[in-house]
């Protein structure tokens, strides 16, 4: 189930959604990107920014495209790590890396005050809140598991312990996500009425 920001009625703010056309020119990739972006109007979060994901995918800030800029840049300015910078909402804009703050786990919406993300249920690599394994992939490497910024674990759940970061996933420990594995589901439906229960 995707995550979700929530303030209370009092707090009104207003709702920006930016939309990237930078994922597959093809209708089906427009339909699910559309789908997604009225998630966030409704009120969800990416589930692969669940701060329990790592049981179920694995990120590879290296394999996003700008990564080597970001790089250079980071290791230019001597003030921070590419590691902190990929894992840092603000230090990606910071470093005009636009592309890893959409994977951070960070949990920056805590400061704009009465906003809180919740998750509820079992993590859905099916969710259209769920990235595919290309999204902002680096178009110099393949699209295999090794080589793209989010893949899912075979085994992925709850208490899957992943592999070392060095580890090199084989084909029988790692998947690639889609868009055709990505669905709207009942689980959908009843967290958007969690949300606007009326």
């Amino acid at each position: 189930m995707s995550l979700s920001l929530q303030q209370p009625a009092s707090q009104p703010r207003q709702q920006a959604i930016p939309a990237s056309y930078g994922f597959h020119p093809i209708p089906t990739s427009v339909i699910h990107t559309v789908a997604h972006e009225f998630g966030h109007v409704l009120g969800m979060y990416h589930e692969h920014q669940r701060d329990d994901r790592d049981h179920y995918v694995r990120y590879q800030c290296e394999k996003l495209e700008g990564y080597d800029q970001a790089k250079k840049d980071v290791e230019a300015k001597g003030q921070h790590t590419i590691e902190e910078v990929c894992a840092s909402v603000s230090l990606g804009y910071e470093y005009n890396f636009p592309s890893a703050p959409q994977f951070s786990t960070q949990r920056y919406f805590d400061d704009l005050g009465g906003i809180y993300v919740t998750k509820g249920g079992e993590y859905d690599w099916h969710s259209i809140m769920h990235y595919t394994s290309d999204a902002f992939h680096n178009d110099r490497l393949s699209r295999d598991p090794p080589n793209v910024p989010l893949f899912r674990w075979v085994n992925g759940d709850p208490d899957f312990q992943p592999p070392p970061v060095d580890h090199t996933p084989t084909a029988d420990e790692a998947k690639l996500i889609g868009w055709n594995e990505q669905e709207t589901t009942d689980d959908l439906y009843s967290h958007i009425q969690t949300l606007y229960p009326w």
